[in-house]
């Protein structure tokens, strides 16, 4: 699901907007950056330790939320000669914030997200991917309480965030083209989608060869993706192709964009004609948010 037009300071969480101009006000963003997976080891009878192959994991997000609850007040009624009656019943409530951070249609996917969009001051949307964690409320007074605080924990996919925008450029076979990333400050992974007619494509990615085994028909699209939230190689009819790429690199993670380095990229392939072309796809990587 898109973001409905966040302003800057606005969260959006399926299809409910929080923060600024909303009943609910996200107080804090505590983004815990990563957790490291060491591998460490130390030979016997040494006093040296021998650094093995670490990984990271990533930290939930972790909001401070209050909500405000929408009532009509005496002491401003009774102002106006003629009290006028207002309907709340349209109003968001803590049960829709609650709804939507179960996650259920997603919690029982093996692989699915729901991601969580956040607009910076710089006015761009990013996206965390992962899914709703922990969710507890606490009440301003235990009787018609009209305010909530709540602490909601945001369960992360990977240690970046993206921009909801994605962007392309179009290769023909055999024409290379340089490609720099000028936005975000990370690693961005990409996407490549290769329209046949096309037999046994290669793509060359600056030092990465991607090449599969198979021939592509015309009107069908084959989408090899690196995308941590949706890694794979299909094709538009829905058979999975990952047993015929060949690489120099067995793990997609590896084929991605580092921040602000020049690529050089093209493809090649057999039996090519007017139609057939190879689009890359990428959203911009942020570690570090405006």
């Amino acid at each position: 699901m898109p973001s409905r037009n966040l302003e800057p300071g606005q969260f959006q969480i399926g299809d409910l907007i929080l923060g600024y101009y909303t009943l609910y006000s996200v107080e804090s963003l505590d983004i815990g950056n990563y957790d490291v997976n060491i591998q460490d080891s130390q030979a016997q009878a040494s006093n040296d330790t021998k650094f093995g192959q670490d990984t990271l994991k990533p930290a939930p997000l972790q909001l401070t939320i209050n909500f405000r609850k929408n009532k009509q007040l005496g002491s401003v009624s009774a102002l106006y000669d003629s009290v006028p009656t207002l309907n709340f019943d349209d109003d968001p409530t803590l049960g829709d914030l609650q709804r939507e951070w179960r996650a259920e249609e997603v919690m029982q996917q093996w692989g699915a997200t729901k991601p969580l969009y956040f607009c910076g001051s710089d006015g761009v949307t990013r996206m965390f991917f992962g899914r709703p964690g922990k969710f507890g409320y606490k009440l301003q007074r235990i009787v018609n309480s009209q305010y909530y605080i709540c602490q909601a924990e945001f369960r992360r996919l990977d240690t970046f965030a993206h921009s909801e925008t994605e962007w392309y450029v179009v290769f023909d076979p055999s024409t290379p083209q340089d490609v720099t990333l000028t936005r975000g400050n990370a690693a961005s992974w990409v996407r490549f989608l290769i329209t046949g007619p096309a037999n046994h494509p290669i793509i060359n990615f600056g030092s990465h060869q991607l090449e599969l085994d198979r021939n592509i028909p015309a009107d069908t699209v084959v989408e090899i993706s690196s995308y941590p939230w949706s890694r794979r190689i299909v094709d538009s009819n829905g058979l999975s192709l990952a047993a015929y790429l060949i690489s120099d690199n067995p793990y997609l993670n590896k084929v991605r964009f580092e921040d602000h380095v020049p690529k050089t990229i093209s493809w090649t392939a057999s039996g090519t004609t007017d139609a057939s072309k190879m689009t890359l796809l990428w959203h911009d990587a942020y570690q570090v948010l405006d």
